[in-house]
């Protein structure tokens, strides 16, 4: 196993995997290639404020790190194709688990089920999952992929049902959100990367529509922006939204010109990469990703970007991509494989790989 400048070890979840997972990886519902839209010029304006060290023009070769037989966060299923994770103030962390259909809750290394009923399996024994508002224990998920905190409970984009679900008091609704508040609920095509902000307001990627939504604590809607390439993954920081353009290859910065990201009046950037899939690293002007579907910052300001189809964790710092993580074609037994959500706690990050069907952990130290 080879990787760069990482102390690296095992966290969770060792599984194999009886199917291939679908999820968007730069395709639509139906299978076809996504198409990028025409590239912006990328800008060299700086995101994070710590220095970032020299690195290649292209990704470059890893030295060996040291595996851990010791597991971070053991007790979570043998089987699990996570697509998220996040930790709340009780010290518990949040599973969004695509195979069971069900958002798990780890807590004191014992796994209970938060949200979800068992359902019937496919032919590879595969729960099928459902759309079921309801208490808890009966509530059913199609496709369970993002997860944020709101409004004292956690909200869950169900992409493959099309619906914002929230889990709060012992019961699942759906929240979609009334669109300008016209009182008809907002419908969304594929609703995957899901964040808040310190005022308590939900964004929504809606990756086939390519738009981002936003929705108040009292279930007002409105569009926050439009005409991205198949966002797929959000995070927020001091007025900003960061949103890795899946079908477009590259990590984009939404910000509110007026101040108020709900009203619709948001610029973006280009931040990294061409727009053109592949695996180079440098100048956030040269530097290309391949399908991102995940994004977190670090406590160092970076803003660290899980590169699905590449197998890599890219970090952006000081106008300049680097390759920290990887995995290799020619060795099967390199991770991560498919890498989709993460989290960051302190200096570890979370790696959720929804095909090799584990949760890596990883030193940013």
């Amino acid at each position: 196993m080879k990787y760069k400048n990482l102390n690296y070890q095992i966290a969770i979840g060792i599984a194999t995997m009886a199917v291939l997972l679908s999820a968007c990886g730069g395709k639509n519902a139906q299978g076809e290639p996504e198409k990028a839209e025409p590239v912006e010029e990328a800008t060299t304006e700086t995101v994070v404020q710590e220095p970032a060290e020299e690195v290649e023009g292209s990704a470059p070769e890893s030295e060996t790190a040291t595996v851990s037989e010791e597991e971070a966060l053991p007790g979570l299923p043998e089987t699990l194709y996570p697509n998220a994770i996040i930790k709340l103030d009780d010290g518990s962390y949040v599973v969004a688990d695509n195979f069971s259909k069900k958002i798990l809750t780890l807590k004191d290394g014992e796994t209970t089920v938060l949200a979800g009923a068992d359902t019937v399996e496919d032919i590879f024994e595969v729960p099928s999952g459902g759309y079921s508002d309801d208490v808890c224990e009966k509530a059913m998920f199609a496709e369970p992929w993002g997860l944020t905190p709101f409004i004292g409970g956690v909200a869950v984009s169900d992409a493959a049902n099309g619906a914002v679900r929230l889990i709060k008091d012992g019961t699942v609704e759906t929240i979609n959100g009334s669109l300008d508040g016209t009182g008809a609920m907002l419908t969304y095509k594929r609703p995957t990367g899901i964040t808040v902000d310190e005022k308590g307001n939900l964004y929504i990627c809606d990756t086939l529509d390519d738009k981002i939504y936003g929705i108040t604590p009292e279930g007002v809607a409105s569009v926050v922006f439009k005409n991205l390439g198949n966002p797929t993954a959000l995070v927020y920081k001091s007025g900003t939204l960061y949103v890795a353009e899946t079908g477009s290859n590259r990590i984009s910065m939404i910000t509110a010109t007026d101040g108020n990201l709900l009203s619709g009046n948001a610029s973006k950037k280009v931040i990294a990469g061409t727009g053109d899939a592949g695996f180079e690293d440098g100048s956030v002007e040269e530097a290309t990703f391949s399908s991102p579907q995940g994004l977190a910052i670090g406590n160092d300001g970076a803003l660290y970007v899980a590169d699905t189809l590449n197998g890599a964790i890219r970090k952006i710092s000081q106008d300049k991509v680097e390759t920290i993580l990887q995995a290799y074609d020619d060795e099967i037994d390199t991770f991560p494989v498919s890498p989709v959500g993460l989290l960051i706690e302190d200096h570890t990050m979370y790696i959720c790989d929804n095909y090799a069907g584990k949760i890596y952990s990883v030193s940013l130290e």
